[in-house]
């Protein structure tokens, strides 16, 4: 065989240790010697490099229970390149065309390089597929809590507060559901499901008293409160009171806007026994666009009373209207869309209760409904709706029914249309779910003992069942609010302890699974 056919053969894979040995017999230099030495080497380096890389992959292959099948590598460039400059060292002058691609065998140590690499990625890639193995397996029993945390059921309580003496009359919960509002005895904001970050809300005069229930801006960082003194808006993280409304004790002046029934304008509210420090505000809601809180402010049973929109921004009335002597604000309310403004009222001469709806635009009524005491309970829009709920006494049931039952009602306040009756729900305080879908309400009764229990039911509108009831401890729910996300019911567990001599009234407010 002659040297340039010896050449062509060179660098074979099955033989190259022994084509290498010749290269350094017929090399005609000592720079071409030296190459093919270091080239050398670098083969034997490589071979045992991979070897201990293969015996490594198994073992731990075998840990893992898994063989992967290695794809055959693809020489990299790289190699080639190497490839190239030894074919390069071994030409004749007479020839120094390179073979084409397809005809040169690849070079044993761009093999071994090639080997390395793809061994490399496939341990890589098993260790990969192990780990999420791995946690896949241990994600189960990481949970804390197990299927308890992942399915909550309702009734489960996710905070209670600290007993303290007592009562709480009104609960807020905030439109972004971070934070809730209990008013009573004094009032205090805090972190919803966690009872963080509490704060008392300190008014202008001590003893200030809070007749109705507080309203929070749609943006969630101010709430609105009415006291026996003034309308105090607070800051919802400090409890500090950044703005105030008074109004001086003379009789209102403010001419009578009409009713379209009754020539009379009907916006009033039920008081405490002696009605407390004249003139007070016993009632409050928030325009939902934010601008604008509606309030009543309360003269005297013979001077009546007259109701408010007012501008908190600048401290200024943008509307007033004079109400009926004798009848009391309890509760106002704003439909959904701002559209409309609802009372609960009532005539303490006479007790005769009503609900009133005013059109905004127009300032006229709209609606009424007269009924007995209960309709100073509240009336609620339903949500997404000019629907407007409320407790009524109901056509009796039967001939010989002592009384009338009491019930829910649902009308709707456009059309004047009764849309739903419920018979036999007698509640002290509800709310509405966020979806309009189903309605929480609290009520009492006896299981034969001298004590009495509290009950919270979860009522579905569309079917008229009680879908949950949620026993409470022995005592009273003076209050509930349904949180925004839907999640969650807060209410107040008012309790008369025996203190011998005397009775000693205490609270607890719970934050449960809805």
């Amino acid at each position: 065989m002659s040297s340039r056919d010896e050449q062509e053969q060179a660098f074979q894979a099955d033989t190259l240790d022994e084509q290498l040995a010749r290269l350094t017999r017929n090399t005609s230099s000592s720079a071409d010697a030296r190459l093919v030495r270091d080239l050398r080497t670098i083969s034997q380096e490589s071979t045992r490099s991979g070897e201990r890389v293969w015996q490594r992959l198994a073992e731990r292959l075998a840990q893992q229970e898994t063989t992967p099948t290695v794809p055959r590598p693809v020489i990299p460039n790289s190699t080639r390149h190497i490839e190239r400059s030894i074919y390069m060292q071994t030409q004749t002058p007479e020839s120094n065309t390179l073979p084409s691609r397809q005809d040169r065998p690849p070079s044993r140590s761009g093999r071994v390089f090639a080997l390395v690499a793809a061994v490399l990625v496939t341990v890589a890639l098993v260790g990969s597929l192990a780990a999420v193995f791995q946690l896949a397996r241990q994600k189960p029993s990481g949970q804390t809590g197990g299927a308890h945390q992942q399915s909550p059921t309702p009734g489960q309580i996710v905070y209670s507060s600290p007993r303290e003496n007592g009562a709480v009359g009104s609960l807020a919960w905030s439109a972004d559901g971070q934070r809730v509002a209990a008013v009573g005895s004094q009032t205090q904001i805090w972190d919803a499901t966690t009872g963080q970050h509490q704060v008392t809300v300190h008014f202008a005069r001590a003893g200030e008293d809070v007749y109705g229930s507080p309203a929070w801006s749609p943006t969630s960082d101010l709430l609105a409160i009415p006291t026996d003194y003034e309308v105090a808006i607070v800051d919802g993280q400090t409890g500090h009171v950044v703005k105030s409304y008074t109004e001086s004790s003379t009789t209102p002046t403010a001419s009578i806007v009409p009713s379209t029934s009754t020539g009379q304008v009907y916006l009033s509210s039920l008081f405490p026994a002696g009605y407390g420090t004249l003139p007070n505000f016993p009632a409050l809601a928030w325009s939902p666009n934010g601008t604008q809180v509606v309030f009543a402010v309360f003269f005297g049973p013979t001077s009546g009373s007259e109701v408010q929109i007012w501008n908190p921004q600048t401290g200024q009335p943008a509307l007033t209207l004079a109400v009926e002597s004798n009848f009391h604000i309890s509760a106002l309310s704003w439909s959904p869309d701002g559209e409309y403004i609802a009372a609960n009222m009532q005539n303490t001469a006479t007790g005769d209760a009503r609900v009133v709806v005013w059109s905004v635009a127009t300032h006229q009524v709209v609606f009424q409904k007269s009924g007995n005491p209960s309709l100073n309970e509240g009336a609620h829009w339903q949500p997404g709706s000019h629907n407007l709920a409320f407790i009524t006494p109901l056509p009796a049931p039967a001939k010989n029914a002592v009384k009338p039952v009491l019930g829910l009602e649902i009308w709707n306040v456009t059309t004047r249309q009764l849309v739903k009756s419920i018979a036999g729900l007698n509640a002290s305080a509800w709310a509405w779910s966020p979806d309009g879908q189903k309605i929480a309400y609290a009520s009492s009764y006896s299981d034969g003992s001298a004590s009495s229990a509290a009950v919270v039911a979860v009522l579905d509108v569309n079917s008229g069942q009680t879908v949950y009831p949620y026993k409470v401890s022995s005592g009273t729910i003076g209050a509930l609010a349904w949180s925004p996300n839907g999640n969650y019911i807060v209410t107040s567990d008012n309790m008369l302890q025996d203190t011998t001599p005397t009775l000693q009234q205490s609270y607890v407010v719970q934050v449960w699974v809805a």
